[in-house]
């Protein structure tokens, strides 16, 4: 989307803007426009903590996400497999199947190959643990360290790339 003082929609158009808005701005008309070209999907939430699948579950559904939750990996697998999934946020450390098992089952499934994860844990990863998700996982972020803004900054670029390549 292109912003800017001069008027011109075609030129934004030909620079591959999918919209032009023209300076000043309405609030109310950006968000329009935003919420308009948002970028949604079906994602699955992976936590054992309610409190962080719920964060989870309202930030994305408020960005205009579908969301399924699961509280271990193995009901993780099962919700996977019965549902539509463009995007999964995975925590690590969980009872019953912990991440690790979790994505060597999804990897190992012809539909969970490709289906980009975000882990999103606690956890203080050694370089042994981060070798291991290296190429299983698009991004690791800290549950510490953060912010709901940068996670789903980085949710809507996997998303798009998703778009980009299919």
């Amino acid at each position: 989307m292109m912003i800017s003082i001069v008027g011109d929609k075609a030129m934004g158009k030909s620079l591959g803007a999918v919209d032009h808005l023209s300076k000043p701005v309405d609030r109310n008309q950006l968000k329009s426009a935003v919420l308009k070209y948002a970028l949604r999907g079906n994602a699955l939430v992976i936590d054992d903590e309610q409190n962080a699948r719920d964060i989870a579950q309202k930030s994305l559904q408020a960005i205009g996400w579908e969301v399924v939750t699961a509280e271990n990996g193995k009901e993780g697998l099962d919700k996977f497999n019965d549902n539509n999934v463009d995007l999964i946020l995975l925590d690590i450390m969980m009872p019953v199947m912990d991440g690790f098992e979790f994505l060597n089952n999804l990897r190992s499934s012809a539909n969970g190959r490709n289906v980009p994860v975000i882990v999103l844990t606690a956890k203080d990863l050694s370089q042994a643990e981060r070798k291991l998700l290296a190429g299983s996982v698009e991004q690791v972020f800290s549950k510490d360290e953060t912010s709901i803004e940068s996670l789903i900054g980085e949710i809507n670029s996997q998303y798009e790339q998703i778009k980009v390549n299919n």
